[in-house]
């Protein structure tokens, strides 16, 4: 418990005494500059009025809050929004990883899991909230000072329901509501930054896949229910996505915003060019060290499993779910058919983003509990271990 709440607070400190990246002419600037016409104007514009903005529901959310407070300076305004979202984005993490551990070792009492969920979110921060030995600094130059600051951290907190839902023991009120907050989220994401809403869709199509027997066998006993799940979890997001656009709150891509096969199949060949054969990937600059590290601790999970007693304690659908995950949001930006899926849902110029959704600093915690039998000293070890790597 005590090394919990020491740990919880080095934490703290450390995102506290951390920094946006302010370097000219980069992203940040572009969203400090709309914060600042809609704290001065009401309107969301960079240069001139009249030119306004789309997807800017965030910026409006953060120049309105500082219409309340007493200074104009925006070097603090940065600082308070790198600050509050990273605490965020870090809670957010945790919660999927506590979640996901709770499901992984389900005879361990929760209260164990605690600490390895804790530093699987400090691995996750250090995978990609600072730069890594040459240039990586996904979470500090592209998300901090973002709505994707927002809406990344409420994509975990999705990702922990969708587990939830999927394979933990819940009785029917429970699991439909669990399942509509996970249409709360997506739609809040939706709204605000899309792309993050097509990383939940994407985990939940794995999800469904992975499960696609029983699925087939349930709608056969309950084909109503099926038919209505389907319905509601297709028409409200379609519906949403629609006003949205028209009120020129997000933009939809091209290929879907004028569906033609011919701009479709341009998209996808050039989408899959570009980012994986010409390097718009930015090969391991989007992918750190640590999380590569962390991606191979995977197969020795497996090992542990098929070929040790250890492996009893694990739950293989969880980790076969996690596994999948994690190779997945991996392989999408240097697979070229994956590429170009996903720049004709996205755009090719963020199809190397995928990599930021990795599930797979959940695996160096898992490990290292699993390793160690004693429960005693689980914590300790795990503790010892992710702070000497």
């Amino acid at each position: 418990k005590y090394l919990f709440i020491f740990s919880t607070i080095v934490v703290a400190l450390f995102i506290l005494r951390s920094r946006p990246f302010m370097k000219l002419p980069y992203d940040i600037w572009h969203h400090l500059m709309i914060i600042v016409s809609v704290h001065d104007t009401g309107e969301a514009f960079t240069f001139m009025p009249g030119f306004k903005e789309s997807g800017v529901l965030w910026h409006y959310f953060w120049g309105y809050i500082f219409r309340l407070l007493p200074f104009d300076d925006v070097f603090i305004w940065a600082k308070i929004i790198h600050v509050l979202q990273s605490m965020f984005a870090f809670l957010g993490y945790f919660a999927f990883a506590y979640q996901a551990l709770a499901l992984l070792f389900r005879d361990v009492p929760r209260s164990s899991l605690r600490l390895p969920a804790l530093f699987a979110a400090a691995l996750w921060v250090a995978g990609t909230g600072t730069f890594s030995v040459f240039y990586q600094m996904a979470w500090i130059q592209w998300y901090s000072v973002s709505y994707q600051g927002f809406t990344m951290p409420l994509y975990w907190l999705g990702m922990s329901q969708l587990l939830l839902v999927a394979y933990g023991d819940l009785q029917r009120r429970e699991f439909i509501k669990r399942s509509l907050l996970i249409l709360f989220i997506f739609l809040i994401i939706l709204v605000v930054h899309p792309m993050e809403s097509l990383y939940l869709a994407i985990s939940v199509a794995i999800v469904l896949l992975i499960n696609l027997p029983k699925i087939i066998a349930f709608g056969k006993q309950y084909p109503v229910k099926i038919l209505g799940a389907l319905f509601l979890f297709t028409a409200v997001p379609l519906t949403i996505v629609w006003i949205a656009n028209s009120l020129n709150l997000i933009k939809v891509p091209a290929a879907l915003r004028e569906p033609n096969i011919s701009l479709v199949k341009d998209i996808f060949f050039y989408g899959g060019r570009v980012v994986v054969q010409e390097g718009l990937n930015r090969g391991w600059a989007a992918f750190s060290e640590m999380a590569l590290v962390s991606l191979c601790f995977a197969p020795l999970l497996w090992a542990l499993v098929i070929l040790g007693r250890r492996g009893k304690l694990i739950s293989c659908p969880i980790l076969f779910f996690l596994t999948m995950h994690a190779l997945v949001f991996f392989l999408i930006p240097r697979v070229f058919w994956m590429a170009g899926v996903a720049s004709v849902l996205s755009d090719a110029y963020v199809v190397h983003r995928f990599n930021f959704v990795c599930s797979a600093f959940v695996f160096l915690p898992a490990l290292m509990f699993l390793f160690f039998e004693d429960p005693l000293w689980r914590p300790l070890h795990v503790f010892l271990g992710c702070l000497s790597i």
